[in-house]
């Protein structure tokens, strides 16, 4: 939608030329859910635009999320402090993102874990990794 005329305050939205609604369907077995999710935008773009760079985001995201959870099984962390679960969760990420930049080893992430916790040596090559 660009026409946003109806909008009460729209200055108060420096920049907004958008309001996008994106209405998702997610069918598992016999269950189908949907949900409707709602962006605002500095862009004037047409519909396929927002869909496609939307879908890319949420590919990206849930990559990510797949990535963590099989490489450091964050699904079945139970830290219940939410700042400890926040810094969990970024301390986990730049370990994600030094694993990926390795390139000595062809291994998965899990494997690459595990094979820093067992070799120092490795470890130290990880660390000292200049790609990130």
């Amino acid at each position: 939608m660009h026409e946003l005329n109806w909008i009460d305050e729209k200055e108060n939205w420096k920049g907004i030329k958008s309001i996008i609604k994106i209405t998702s369907e997610r069918i598992i077995g016999d269950s189908r859910t949907t949900q409707n999710r709602y962006y605002i935008s500095s862009l004037q773009a047409d519909a396929a635009y927002f869909n496609k760079a939307i879908r890319t985001h949420w590919g990206i995201e849930n990559q990510l999320h797949w990535q963590l959870d099989v490489g450091f099984a964050e699904d079945y962390n139970t830290t219940r402090n939410s700042q400890a679960a926040q810094n969990l969760a970024v301390v986990r990420k730049i370990a994600l993102n030094i694993l990926k930049a390795d390139k000595t080893s062809k291994a998965s992430i899990k494997a690459k874990r595990k094979m820093a916790g067992w070799n120092h040596k490795f470890l130290l090559t990880l660390i000292a990794n200049k790609n990130f």
